[in-house]
């Protein structure tokens, strides 16, 4: 079983654990949203290393000892880049690509503690869902109605599979339901490491 997987387990048996010890708590859901940017790292900054934005939804509930369990949806488009290079993701992308832009998609868990004696603070630990989407676009020759060769672009759009990554940070509510957290995300697909420096502001209703 892979290191991430083994920590999946693990934070579903804590927020079981968490909840089975008090039975009679209330679980009131909270809903949200949030903005945040995202800086690559790791391989992924290789090919790209200007930073996305996007958005996201969450959905949050207390199970517990002071923990909360929190569900998240988040997309990110990251810029279009110019001469890019692309070995860490040539299995997705045209050869002797001219530019390149990416986007992510990910449905995680996150359970978040607070950091006793620091109001405000917390920390985070979760696991991602996540996937990649590459668009690339290169020169080709075209043929005209006269069967003339003339220069022109085809583009190309490749997905990578969904894979589990982990998911660590922390945070600073800045006022009831609005707060500011920091996140590092990692995620292996097919040998190659996907990491991301998310910042995100986000409300809760």
């Amino acid at each position: 079983m892979s290191h991430f997987n083994q920590m999946g387990w693990m934070l579903v048996l804590l927020a079981w654990g968490c909840r089975a010890a008090e039975p009679e708590a209330p679980a009131p859901y909270r809903y949200g949203i949030r903005v945040l940017s995202a800086t690559p790292a790791q391989d992924f900054r290789d090919v790209d290393s200007r930073a996305g934005f996007g958005g996201g939804l969450f959905m949050e509930a207390p199970v517990g000892s002071g923990w909360i369990a929190q569900t998240r949806f988040d997309y990110i488009l990251y810029p279009q880049v110019n001469q890019p290079y692309l070995t860490p993701v040539s299995r997705y992308t045209l050869p002797n690509a001219l530019t390149l832009s990416a986007d992510s998609a990910g449905l995680g868990v996150d359970l978040r503690h607070p950091v006793a004696g620091l109001k405000g603070l917390y920390v985070l630990v979760g696991m991602t869902g996540i996937r990649y989407e590459f668009q690339t676009s290169a020169a080709s020759s075209q043929i005209d109605q006269n069967g003339i060769p003339i220069p022109g672009i085809v583009r190309y759009k490749e997905r990578t599979s969904v894979k589990l990554g982990l998911a660590l940070g922390a945070g600073l509510e800045l006022y009831p339901g609005l707060a500011l957290s920091e996140r590092f995300t990692t995620v292996n697909i097919l040998g190659t490491t996907f990491g991301a420096l998310e910042t995100s502001l986000s409300y809760r209703f």
